[in-house]
């Protein structure tokens, strides 16, 4: 099932990862991948790797209101590896960190 919350307030839902939609923003299961995103799947704010217990975050810029995205969202957590956007949208198309590597070893 997914909430609606206020981009405000889908913090809570990120850090729990719990589907949700807000406005303009998002997060959803892929595979074991918890992601979030703003305004489109080209622009992955935070990935989940379920396997790991990790979180990775975008440290591209992309609009202000993508930046507040990011402020909003931000997992409670004290790590988050920060990587760029193609990199995540890599990792997300591979479905998994372990695959993600694997991926990057070959080329």
């Amino acid at each position: 099932m997914t909430t609606y919350s206020s981009n405000k307030d889908a913090g809570q839902y990120v850090t729990n990862r719990d589907p949700f939609r807000g406005s303009n923003t998002w997060g959803e299961w892929i595979k074991d991948l918890y992601v979030v995103y703003s305004y489109g799947r080209h622009f992955p704010l935070y990935v989940w790797e379920d396997n790991l217990g990790m979180w990775f975050g975008n440290e591209d810029k992309y609009s202000r209101s993508t930046t507040r995205h990011q402020g909003y969202l931000r997992p409670t957590t004290p790590y988050i590896s920060y990587y760029n956007t193609e990199a995540l949208l890599k990792l997300v198309s591979a479905g998994s960190v372990a695959d993600w590597t694997i991926e990057k070893a070959r080329t």
